[in-house]
């Protein structure tokens, strides 16, 4: 795809007018047949969002011999004209790389499926145009624990902050062993897991105490890290987050 078409495509969206050309190179960008359907990949169904009000924005578009990129926001209605969500995204797709540069529910629609139905049906979009992998920071609105639930693993990386989540965690592990909450054999062999990179972000998150304390939650929002999903079908993550969002995509309370 040549500057000029992509820009002329640029130039439709914006207009919300697109030929049967512009709608192959959308398609080829975000794995959307019409401008239609990326509308509602973008919002998809809830009931808490109003499609039709919501207001999608393409910022920039950056070409040059190392990689394609468009850059685009979008600003999410309620039914009730109240902005119930903000996001942002990235998409290389000379690279075939995608970045959720942000994703802010508002306090009052948190916690009712918003965000992982948005989450969910843009990485389908870029599933579907070939993209390899998701970025993201892991960190405002308790997204270090929110991310690796929803299947997000360290990126490779992120060396210096996943070393205070690794020292976070040793001092939480001697705290347990300490009251006897946790076996000692247990202790060194998570952080053996931990040092060889074998335990991964939702893996981390989900470790517990024989009293219940989720000490691993604490670890891994101990500070912010820069998280990737691989969008191939046997990343280990996506099980964990069809189970973390199963329940919220019929909008369960």
């Amino acid at each position: 795809m040549g500057e000029i078409e992509l820009n002329f495509l640029i130039k439709a969206l914006k207009n919300h007018s697109l030929t049967p050309e512009q709608n192959k190179s959308l398609k080829e960008i975000t794995g959307c047949q019409t401008y239609s359907e990326f509308r509602r990949r973008m919002f998809p169904t809830h009931q808490l969002i109003d499609p039709e009000k919501s207001i999608l924005k393409i910022e920039t578009i950056e070409m040059s011999h190392k990689k394609t990129e468009i850059t685009f926001s979008a600003i999410v209605y309620g039914r009730d004209s109240v902005v119930v969500a903000k996001f942002r995204r990235r998409l290389n797709f000379k690279d075939k790389k995608a970045e959720h540069l942000l994703l802010n529910v508002d306090p009052r629609f948190r916690r009712k499926g918003v965000a992982s139905i948005i989450a969910q049906s843009h990485e389908d979009a870029w599933t579907a145009a070939g993209y390899e992998s998701v970025y993201l920071e892991a960190g405002k609105q308790n997204g270090q624990t929110v991310w690796a639930l929803h299947g997000y693993d360290f990126d490779p990386s992120e060396t210096v902050r996943r070393k205070r989540i690794r020292n976070t965690l040793e001092m939480e592990l001697k705290d347990a062993v300490g009251r006897q909450a946790i076996d000692s054999d247990f202790a060194e062999a998570v952080m053996h897991a931990m040092d060889e990179f074998d335990l991964r972000a939702w893996e981390v998150q989900a470790l517990e105490a024989d009293d219940g304390d989720n000490f691993g939650r604490r670890a891994i929002g101990s500070t912010d890290w820069k998280g990737v999903k691989q969008l191939r079908e046997d990343w280990p993550g996506h099980p964990v987050a069809a189970r973390t969002r199963a329940p919220k995509f019929l909008g369960i309370k």
